[in-house]
This record gives C-alpha cells, sequence and structure tokens, in this order.
C-alpha cells in the first residue's frame, strides 16, 4: 500500500470533515482491503526499505500462502 495516500495508506492518512482535518486514520481502499481480508499481510511500501520489516512481511506472505493451500487442499 502507498503511505499517507486518502485510498491506500494503512495508517496516518489525514481525515477530513468537509474541508476540516478531523484526525488520522485509513486510506478507503485500505480499510476496504483489511476489512474483507482480515488475514492477508499487508505493508506500506516505505516501510519495506528497513530489512527486518520486509522479512518479516515476506514470512507472513509465505505463512498465508501455506494457510490458504493447506484450507483449498484439504488436509
Amino acid at each position: 500500500f502507498k503511505s499517507r495516500s486518502p485510498s491506500c495508506g494503512l495508517c496516518g492518512v489525514e481525515v477530513y470533515r468537509g474541508d476540516q482535518p478531523a484526525g488520522s486514520g485509513r486510506g478507503l481502499f485500505a480499510a476496504a482491503v483489511t476489512a474483507h481480508f482480515p488475514l492477508l499481510p499487508v505493508e506500506e511500501e516505505g516501510r519495506l526499505c528497513n530489512g527486518e520489516l520486509r522479512d518479516g512481511f515476506v514470512a507472513r506472505v509465505f505463512a498465508y500462502s501455506q494457510v490458504d493451500r493447506l484450507k483449498t487442499e484439504g488436509c
């Protein structure tokens, strides 16, 4: 996801009520995806520059894939 994007930011997105800032939150598309797929590994692109965070994200992606395959194969 794209950091601070009004549609794709996972956190720290400026939320407005009318034309006034009302705090921070999640982008609309990011909110919909994470609500519909709560176990899907997600990360903002800027955080992937950190090696430890990137490695953790990749590990979560592979674990998610393994679990999804097990559910599909019925093991």
